[in-house]
């Protein structure tokens, strides 16, 4: 895992943190009444993922767009602070924000500061330009799709055939209502949730099994691992990789990684840990079992630590006493620094 070159593709967000303390229900209304204590500022979305690569051994690169304003320039110096390589697309507007009240570890209200900003044509030959150019030298690519248009199913169909030929492992994430889990074709592995699959192909009746079968058939995607919240994640895989093949349109083979901690302090950026991690023990020869268990320890980690905070190997090592005991994977071991 350490050492390999990742390109993460997608939108950044800013995650704001307001905590405060609980005072009394207001007098005017029936609303609660509380004291702001401070706040943090945590830099998510594709920024995230990029910077769980680093924490990793990984080397990242961070391809996004970005305003002029004062967010735009927060991310910048966080980034260059980190020593993450980064090019963003000019573009109008201001990177997407999204404000969380908190009383201890309790969330009351999400205030999301925050518009789609889709790229112009310009804008998008600058990024696939770019993303052309790194293809020669990477070892994955993630695509991150939370909605505020710095990806397209235009761009995407433009981009894919390069990427597809010259990486060995793509991978694709998504988030929110607007983001669109059927845009990516051709993937190695998507990570979303049950929520996430079954609204891609509106289906919210039959069973977890036939929706992955309709979501795997209509992308073309090689595996899916679907988080499943406290109940842990399914990874989905096809018999045969042939189109070709009878196997292939056949029943799907699955298997259940259950939650590998117990102590849930913060959810927010679990996913995206789960996706960085297996990204990158796929890249560096992990069998599709072993970057399933290593991305949901990272997933047990991030669950964990309060805010949008990158996983390392450090912090894997001091999880181990995390409260649930998982069987070892054989034939994997983390890389020594």
């Amino acid at each position: 895992m350490a050492g390999r070159h990742v390109v993460v593709a997608g939108d950044v967000i800013l995650d704001r943190y307001v905590f405060c303390d609980a005072i009394r229900v207001a007098k005017e209304s029936p609303m609660m009444s509380v004291a702001r204590l401070g706040e943090e500022t945590y830099v998510g979305g594709a920024a995230i993922l990029a910077r769980h690569v680093a924490a990793l051994g990984g080397r990242p690169f961070l391809l996004s767009s970005a305003g002029q304003d004062e967010r735009s320039r927060q991310v910048e110096a966080k980034l260059q602070a980190e020593g993450i390589r980064y090019h963003f697309v000019r573009r109008p507007g201001s990177i997407a924000e999204k404000t969380r009240f908190l009383v201890e570890e309790t969330k009351l209200l999400k205030v999301e500061d925050a518009q789609s900003n889709p790229l112009d044509t310009l804008a998008q030959g600058e990024a696939a330009a770019v993303l052309s150019e790194l293809a020669d030298e990477t070892d994955a690519v993630i695509f991150c799709d939370f909605g505020y248009g710095t990806l397209s199913g235009t761009w995407l169909e433009r981009v894919m055939p390069r990427v597809r030929e010259q990486v060995g492992v793509v991978a694709a994430d998504v988030s929110g209502e607007r983001a669109n889990l059927l845009r990516f074709r051709g993937v190695d592995f998507m990570a979303p949730t049950e929520r996430e699959l079954r609204a891609s192909v509106h289906d919210y009746d039959r069973g977890l099994a036939s929706v992955a079968w309709q979501v795997m058939n209509a992308t073309a995607c090689r595996h899916l691992l679907v988080t499943l919240a406290a109940k842990g994640v399914v990874i989905f895989d096809r018999q045969s990789q042939d189109p070709k093949a009878p196997e292939y349109r056949a029943r799907l083979h699955s298997e259940h990684v259950p939650v590998l901690g117990q102590a849930a302090v913060d959810r927010l950026g679990c996913g995206d840990a789960l996706t960085a991690a297996a990204t990158l023990a796929l890249a560096a020869g992990a069998s599709l079992m072993q970057a399933a268990y290593l991305g949901s320890l990272a997933a047990a980690v991030e669950l964990q630590q309060m805010g949008n905070i990158p996983v390392s190997r450090r912090t894997e090592k001091r999880s181990r006493g995390c409260g649930r005991r998982w069987p070892a994977i054989r034939g994997w071991r983390w890389p020594r620094p």
